[in-house]
């Protein structure tokens, strides 16, 4: 039986831009009643924890 099948699709995301990747991690250890304010006020300002961390230092860094 000579069936044609559809390409199989490409799973996950695509490629960042050259340059914007994130390839190093930066780990900080915080308590548990910590992790949960930070994941409550990432959740409510629509944005990851790493966001959510570097906003401010990244916002310093634009009027220099």
């Amino acid at each position: 039986m000579n069936v044609k099948r559809k390409p199989k699709a490409k799973m996950g995301r695509p490629p960042m831009p050259e340059g914007t990747q994130r390839t190093v991690q930066v780990k900080a250890r915080v308590t548990p009643a910590e992790a949960a304010r930070l994941k409550t006020e990432a959740k409510k300002r629509g944005c990851t924890i790493s966001d959510l961390l570097m906003r401010p230092w990244r916002e310093g860094r634009k009027g220099r």
